[in-house]
C-alpha cells in the first residue's frame, strides 16, 4: 500500500531560507513521519543528502532502503523497534547516492505523543558525519555488546602481552567474587593464585604457546576468596601482526571444577563393570587373577563386568577391596562417567 508523502514546507520564504542555510552548513536534513496516516515528509536537506530531486522523487521508506548500504539495513529494524517501544533512537549507516557516492550518516529520532499518551508522530534528523565518527560509534556499539557477552558467560576474560604478562581482565569479580585479590591477577601476579602443584605445568604451557604462536590451553587450580582451589581451564588465542610477529593474547578462564571434582567411592555408589575392567587393565590382571584375589569365581567377575543391572553386593565388595588393596582408586566425578586411577 502506498503512503501519502510530501516535503516539509516552512510557513514563509524567510523561514525556508533559514532552514536551507542551516541544513547546508550542518550537512543535515529533517524528516517527519505521521504514525496515524503514514505520511512521510522530507526537508530539502534530506533530498540533498540522498542526492535526489524533490520534484521527481516523493518521500518513501521503500525507496530509502534501496539507497542504504546492504550491510547496514539492520538499522531499519532497530529504528522500528524503538518507535514501537516509544523511545528515542540513534543509529549510523552508509548511504549510497544514485551517482555512487557513499556517505556515512547518523540518524536521530524522537517519538511524539498525543494527549491520550499514544505515539502519533516521529521527528528525526539525519546528518552526514566523518567516517572516523561512524567507526567510533560502531566500535562503541560493538564494545557494549562484547561486554554484555562477557557478563553472560560468567568467566574471566583477559588480555596479555606477547610474554604472558596480563594487561587487563574482565569479569574477575563476577567470576571469583574476590575484590581484594583481583589486582594480583595482573602482570605475572596470576602465578600467585595458581596452585603450587600446577604452576610448573602452566608455565611450561605458556612457554610452548609463545614459542609456537599457537593457542594456549591448560588446566590448573585457582585460589578463591574462601581459601579453596577450584579447577579452571584457561585458553588463550594469539594475536598476530601482519608481519607475523606476536602482538599479544586474548584469553578466557572457565571454571570446570564440577568436571574435575573427583571423589573416592565411599560405599554409597556401586562400582561399574567398566571400572572393574579398567582397573584390571591398570594392574594387568586377568579375570582369573582378580577372581583369585577377591575369592570369587571367574564367572562372577565376568558377570559383574558385563551386566549393569543389580549386582551381588557381597561379590562386588570383595572385588572392590581386592582392587583397592592392589592400589586402585574408584572415582565418581560430578560431571561425566565414573573412572579409576592408581592410588
Amino acid at each position: 500500500m502506498s503512503q501519502p508523502a510530501m516535503s516539509i514546507a516552512p510557513a514563509s520564504a524567510a523561514a525556508a531560507e533559514r532552514l536551507r542555510h542551516l541544513e547546508h552548513k550542518l550537512q543535515a536534513g529533517l524528516w517527519i513521519r505521521d504514525l496515524e496516516s503514514g505520511r512521510l515528509e522530507w526537508s530539502p536537506g534530506v533530498y540533498a543528502l540522498y542526492g535526489l530531486d524533490p520534484e521527481t522523487v516523493p518521500p518513501s521508506r521503500a525507496f530509502l532502503e534501496t539507497l542504504v548500504h546492504p550491510d547496514d539495513l539492520g538499522v531499519f529494524a532497530e529504528y522500528d523497534l524503538a518507535v514501537a517501544e516509544g523511545r528515542n533512537f540513534e543509529g549510523v549507516h552508509r548511504l549510497i547516492q544514485p551517482r555512487g557516492r557513499v556517505l556515512w550518516v547518523r540518524i536521530q529520532s524522537e517519538v511524539l505523543f498525543g494527549r491520550e499518551g499514544r505515539p502519533v508522530r516521529v521527528i528525526g534528523v539525519m546528518q552526514e558525519i566523518a567516517r572516523e565518527q561512524s567507526v567510533d560509534s560502531k566500535l562503541a556499539s560493538l564494545k557494549s555488546r562484547y561486554d554484555a557477552l562477557v557478563r553472560a558467560i560468567g568467566s574471566l576474560v583477559w588480555t596479555a602481552r606477547p610474554d604472558g604478562f596480563v594487561r587487563e581482565y574482565q569479569n574477575f569479580v563476577e567470576a571469583r567474587s574476590d575484590n581484594d585479590r583481583a589486582a594480583k591477577f595482573l602482570g605475572f601476579g596470576w602465578k600467585s593464585i595458581v596452585h603450587a602443584d600446577d604452576l610448573a605445568a602452566t608455565e611450561r604451557a605458556w612457554e610452548e604457546a609463545i614459542a609456537a604462536k599457537k593457542t594456549l590451553e591448560t588446566e590448573h587450580r585457582i585460589l578463591h576468596a574462601d581459601g579453596s582451589y577450584r579447577w579452571t581451564r584457561s585458553r588463550a588465542a594469539p594475536i598476530v601482526n601482519k608481519d607475523g610477529s606476536l602482538a599479544g593474547w586474548k584469553g578466557v578462564s572457565v571454571d570446570i571444577h564440577a568436571e574435575r571434582d573427583w571423589s573416592v567411592w565411599s560405599g554409597d555408589r556401586p562400582i561399574t563393570g567398566a571400572q572393574i575392567r579398567a582397573a584390571r587393565g591398570i594392574l594387568n590382571w586377568s579375570v582369573k587373577n582378580l577372581a583369585d584375589e577377591a575369592l570369587v569365581t571367574a564367572a562372577a567377575v565376568r558377570r559383574l563386568e558385563e551386566r549393569e543391572d543389580e549386582k551381588p553386593k557381597a561379590a562386588l565388595n570383595r572385588i572392590r577391596s581386592a582392587l583397592e588393596n592392589a592400589g586402585i582408586e574408584f572415582l565418581f566425578p560430578a560431571v561425566g562417567k565414573p573412572g579409576v586411577r592408581p592410588a
